[in-house]
């Protein structure tokens, strides 16, 4: 809107002007659709169900069982307004290239478009695909092949949630150990198979979700930074977002050190136990398989992947079973940084 506006000012002189009159009918309708947004949210927010998404959870959500703990199936409702990229495009277009679905309890990706046709036809007629909180009305796949995205457009899609398990100390008071707390911030030590946030199979198995047993006022906690779902450590948290931003400053500004205690199966030179050794390698990420690769020197380019920096250190090595015990500092933070950088010398 507000470079809608300096082409109006623009043409202040010039009422009768064509692109003016478009500029002022694009406004109108921009407008019109920021108001249908506002009432969509409206309704949203006074829907008991929209609670539904909410991280707070209770013991009875849960079943230990063997020492893993598993979520009690639920009703779940995926949510997003329409991008920018999808306006004026075919909905089906847009669900089989920017979505997953489920089937057979497994998580496929719809590019097969008759496959695509099929489950979200299945939904519409479910009523568990909604636009603006309202059902689809026409049932016949036809019609919805026709279907297109409209600009300010919320889709609801309504699934049976099923999350995969996790470790558990079979301890509900205590599902995360909290290490340190005060009026800022929260330190948490991080069990491996469980993430911090709500992502893929995992939303009320994760950190952020179980801390809730604990202090419903947890709910609200901000992650600071990350520990990948194998990893287990301490996390910072922090109770608002001004701290977040703040604690966030100091990592960037690498006042904050973060250690990772690596176990490799490989036999590391002793003379490393002392002054320890540096890797720097460019690395790339594929976000697509979510993979960080090295990139090999004689294939380097400045514009391709970006410098890391890895300090490790041998604390020990097990030669019966050759196996090697690492203090690992990342001095930069990119995505898989220690795995990467190990695996390219080969541990």
């Amino acid at each position: 809107d507000i470079e809608i506006d300096k082409k109006l000012e623009k043409r202040r002189d010039r009422p009768d002007d064509e692109e003016r009159l478009r500029l002022r009918m694009e406004k109108k309708i921009r407008l019109q659709n920021l108001s249908k947004l506002h009432r969509n949210t409206q309704t949203l927010l006074n829907n008991p169900q929209f609670c539904n998404n909410s991280l707070q959870t209770t013991p009875s959500d849960y079943v230990i069982h063997n020492n893993l703990r598993f979520v009690i199936p639920y009703e779940f409702h995926f949510q997003v307004y329409a991008k920018k990229r999808w306006i004026n495009q075919p909905l089906l277009s847009v669900l089989q290239h920017e979505f997953h679905f489920q089937s057979n309890s497994q998580q496929q990706h719809s590019q097969n478009p008759q496959t695509a046709v099929n489950y979200w036809s299945e939904e519409i007629n479910s009523q568990r695909l909604l636009i603006n909180s309202q059902p689809i009305v026409s049932q016949k796949p036809s019609d919805f092949t026709s279907l297109l995205v409209k600009d300010g457009d919320l889709y609801t899609h309504i699934v049976h949630r099923h999350e995969a398990a996790v470790l558990s100390n079979k301890n509900e008071s205590n599902a995360i150990q909290i290490v340190y707390e005060d009026e800022n911030l929260v330190v948490v030590n991080k069990p491996h198979s469980i993430p911090i946030h709500p992502c893929g199979y995992y939303r009320r198995n994760s950190v952020l979700s179980l801390l809730t047993l604990q202090n419903a006022s947890f709910v609200d906690l901000k992650p600071i930074h990350r520990l990948d779902i194998a990893t287990s450590g301490l996390v910072l948290l922090a109770k608002s977002s001004q701290y977040a931003r703040l604690l966030s400053d100091k990592i960037k500004d690498q006042c904050v050190q973060k250690y990772y205690l690596a176990v490799v199966s490989s036999e590391f030179d002793e003379k490393y136990s002392k002054d320890g050794l540096i890797l720097k390698k460019r690395l790339k990420f594929d976000s697509h398989v979510a993979k960080t690769t090295v990139i090999e020197e004689e294939k380097e380019d400045e514009d391709e992947g970006k410098v890391a920096v890895t300090k490790v250190k041998v604390l020990r090595v097990d030669k019966a079973r050759k196996l090697s015990l690492l203090l690992v500092e990342p001095v930069t933070g990119r995505t898989h940084q220690i795995r990467a950088h190990l695996a390219a010398i080969g541990a």
